[in-house]
């Protein structure tokens, strides 16, 4: 078993001594010591400072609000070169372009890294590229598991290790030096750079030699997509934002996992096509998620979920200021969840909650059971089913709201099924509304074109719309 919990409580609330491991980092070299554990049968406690997991293998908003970034490595020669993911029976989908590396210089040439140790030799004018680097590349299968493996297993092969070592010995810039060209110079001393050290410091032309002969066995690829990750049975909480979130791929999943305290929201679904209506089939199943959104205290759900035909079931929410579970997208299923005392600190939301877009169609909300909402008067009130502004093609079926403020709310829309519900002490049980005949007439006389700009971003009038 594996555990996660945010750096700024360890003593108080990850209980360290429970578990046969501390993993103080969880960047790719953090997780994979941590997973190795488990798999061992370790218990494990994972401990991150940053608001979420990944090391330099996190995305964020570095620029321009939605255009995401790789937070510092988008190309894994390590990954694809090494055993790791294959010892854990993990396969992982390698985008390999045509030139690996290149690195520009000021005379309009550039100096190039290709999957073959001659071609870049030849490529940079450098003899010498083959000397250096080819013994390293043609014994790696045999050193890897030596360089990055255990050290407690011991090296296997010596003697590969100790060629390795006295290439790696020398200061970048030495090596650089005896290359022989200024390609091969700013190629080597380029790559050097990802050591984070003096390139005149002995040892610092290791990071280049491990680099460029991993580059060379697996090339420098990104990885495509993602299929089939779960995350399992963790303990996740005290993170400065979200706990999980999923981004493109297929059928990734969030499996019993107990998540709380995080300053943002649970868990985030994206995934699926919206043009052609392909699923995602991610899954978020089994978890326990409570006491979420400390710091951001509206629209940062327990489960968000968007794209296409993505699955929520089987999850307890519970203990929040504003909503448990927030929709965008089409065709998702929303099941066997039990909603209670959310909406404690808000007015107009609802447990479950979607809306303004009249293209988000074959949703289905079914066999959930919504109990003891937060109630606040004097406003629209707390709803524990939200179909909001036009929601439209939606399906409320089998559902349980017992003490659950207004238990359906049709805000306009068309094509809505309520059906076969059961409604204890709801006021009123079912609202429905044509608001925008009234009140919100404002989105049809031209004054606010939210709805139909949403509708222009789909096509429509073809199939499979």
């Amino acid at each position: 078993m594996s555990d996660w919990a945010g750096y700024a409580e360890p003593a108080g609330n990850a209980d360290m001594s429970r578990h046969d491991a501390v993993v103080v980092g969880s960047g790719p070299n953090g997780l994979a010591a941590a997973i190795t554990l488990a798999l061992a049968g370790r218990s494990v406690l994972v401990l991150e400072a940053k608001p979420t997991p990944g090391g330099g293998m996190r995305t964020a908003d570095l620029t321009l609000p939605g255009f995401r970034h790789d937070v510092c490595a988008a190309i894994h020669p390590m990954g694809a070169a090494g055993s790791f993911f294959s010892d854990i029976g993990v396969d992982v989908a390698w985008c390999h372009p045509e030139v690996p590396m290149a690195h520009p210089l000021d005379d309009g040439t550039a100096a190039v890294l290709l999957r073959s140790v001659g071609e870049t030799a030849d490529a940079n004018d450098s003899p010498r590229w083959r000397r250096y680097v080819e013994p390293v590349a043609q014994r790696w299968g045999r050193v890897e598991s030596d360089l990055l493996g255990a050290p407690a297993d011991g090296a296997r092969h010596p003697l590969d290790l100790m060629r390795l070592g006295v290439r790696a010995a020398p200061p970048a810039t030495a090596v650089a030096r005896w290359l022989g060209s200024a390609q091969a110079a700013a190629l080597f001393c380029g790559v050097a750079a990802h050591g984070n050290t003096n390139l005149s410091w002995p040892l610092s032309a290791s990071a280049a030699l491990g680099l460029v002969a991993a580059g060379h066995v697996g090339g420098w690829p990104a990885v495509a997509g993602g299929t089939g990750v779960q995350i399992v049975d963790c303990t996740i909480r005290n993170t400065g934002d979200i706990a999980v979130d999923i981004r493109g791929g297929s059928k990734n999943a969030v499996i019993g996992c107990d998540i709380s305290n995080t300053a943002g929201g649970g868990i985030s679904l994206d995934g699926g096509d919206l043009a052609t209506l392909t699923p995602g089939e991610h899954l978020a199943e089994n978890n326990h998620i409570h006491h979420y959104a400390r710091w951001k205290r509206t629209y940062t759900p327990a489960v968000a979920i968007s794209g296409v035909g993505n699955r929520i079931r089987h999850n307890l929410f519970h203990d929040a200021p504003h909503n448990a579970v927030q929709l965008s997208g089409n065709d998702h299923l929303i099941e066997f969840n039990e909603f209670h005392h959310v909406c404690l600190e808000t007015d107009d939301v609802g447990a479950f909650y979607m809306g303004r877009n009249w293209t988000q169609r074959g949703n289905v909300v079914r066999y959930n059971y919504f109990h003891h909402l937060g109630r606040h008067g004097g406003g629209v009130g707390v709803m524990a089913i939200y179909l909001d502004d036009w929601a439209s093609g939606t399906t409320v079926y089998g559902n349980i709201c017992f003490q659950a403020g207004r238990a359906v709310l049709i805000g306009g829309g068309r094509d809505n099924l309520v059906e076969n519900n059961v409604f204890v002490d709801c006021t009123p049980s079912i609202h429905v509304d044509a608001r925008g005949l009234g009140w919100a007439k404002s989105y049809f006389d031209g004054s606010d074109n939210t709805l139909f700009d949403r509708l222009q971003a789909v096509d429509y009038r073809h199939p499979p719309w």
